[in-house]
């Protein structure tokens, strides 16, 4: 899984790429012009695969993962202070499978901002608009080709045409392409195109200290429940600090500060849920493993995550809920309680199940 922080110029992406996977990059209260991409990998920390490893103790544990893409800022069109975003940034962005605006809802005048006001509705309906456009010239640029192909064929049909022609009217619109309704055969013929307006969205608010506890405006949260964008209001600097602290300290700063939970967690949880993804669990010979596969997966597919010869020589699975396993407390027991199961190809797996695939090939 592959995600992209996108945002106006300072408005923390950096900061909350930082905290997501404990990396350094530098930050700063001035615009750069570069167009640098910083990428990282986090871990996705999962209480239900230490417990698989205190029953069955193996040499190395392997949390999920999220592959985050930190971009340059969106340097909005119509503006003194900025220009266009640059081609080059679309490349990157075709290439996530979810996208996590970072909007500035703080206040600092050390901080040079494309706005001087902050106004999270307003960015987000500028990135959101970037997007749009960027869909709008792939889809002019293709369009116009096949036009050109058709030109010289007799059969004048082509359903990728058509599927094209219904994107740029819905992008005329000002529309962005996650709201479109297309068929099973329109969606094969746009599939490769990657549009960034099609990809699911979360809103991560930056909020500022003085802001903590209290509730998202209205106006906001409003906006982002219209577009059915999940939103979740985090004060990027202070949890960045937070996060480097050790896990005692952490726990005594968050109570001190009214934090409940961590903003990590929160938006590596929300992250998997964009793209309903769910995790299951295998027991090797030297480690306990996570998995992950979008939710509705068959067994047979399932196996093919882990190796293609699973897949192609799939005989059945051995299954067991994680819930089962934690009530008992102990494989032997699990079996005695004839709580494990055999599975077939179409079997859909399960958040949680343990899984040992048998195959021949």
């Amino acid at each position: 899984m592959k995600t992209g922080l996108i945002g106006l110029p300072n408005a923390g992406k950096t900061t909350i790429f930082n905290l997501l996977t404990a990396s350094s990059q530098p930050t700063g209260p001035f615009f750069t012009e570069t167009s640098q991409v910083h990428r990282g990998t986090a871990k996705v920390a999962d209480p239900r695969l230490d417990f698989i490893n205190s029953v069955e103790p193996k040499e190395e544990v392997k949390y999920a993962e999220v592959n985050f893409v930190d971009m340059a800022g969106f340097m909005v069109e119509h503006h003194d202070k900025s220009h266009r975003t640059p081609v080059e940034f679309f490349t990157h962005l075709h290439d996530v499978d979810a996208i996590l605006y970072v909007v500035r809802a703080f206040d600092n005048p050390e901080v040079m901002q494309v706005y001087p006001d902050a106004n999270p509705k307003r960015d987000i309906s500028a990135i959101e608009l970037e997007l749009i456009v960027a869909d709008m010239d792939v889809a002019d640029k293709r369009i116009e080709k096949l036009e050109k192909e058709l030109q010289a064929r007799k059969d004048k049909r082509s359903l990728e045409h058509d599927a094209l022609l219904k994107c740029r009217e819905f992008l005329g619109n000002e529309l962005p392409l996650r709201q479109l309704q297309v068929t099973r055969e329109e969606e094969k013929e746009l599939r490769g195109f990657r549009f960034v307006s099609q990809k699911p969205v979360l809103i991560v608010l930056n909020i500022g200290e003085d802001k903590l506890g209290e509730a998202v405006p209205e106006e906001v949260a409003a906006y982002c429940s219209e577009k059915k964008f999940p939103l979740i209001p985090v004060c990027a600097r202070l949890e960045e600090e937070i996060s480097r602290l050790s896990p005692d300290e952490q726990v005594e700063f968050l109570r001190e500060m009214g934090i409940d939970r961590p903003a990590r967690p929160k938006l590596l949880d929300a992250s998997f849920k964009l793209l309903n993804l769910i995790s299951f669990f295998t027991i090797g010979d030297r480690e306990v493993k996570a998995w992950t596969i979008p939710e509705g997966t068959p067994a047979v597919e399932a196996a093919g995550k882990i190796h293609t010869d699973m897949q192609r020589g799939f005989i059945r699975a051995e299954v067991i809920a994680y819930e089962d396993l934690r009530q008992v407390g102990d494989m032997k027991t699990a079996r005695e309680k004839g709580l494990f199961r055999l599975e077939g190809k179409e079997y859909i797996v399960k958040d949680g199940d343990i899984v040992k695939f048998r195959f021949s090939v």
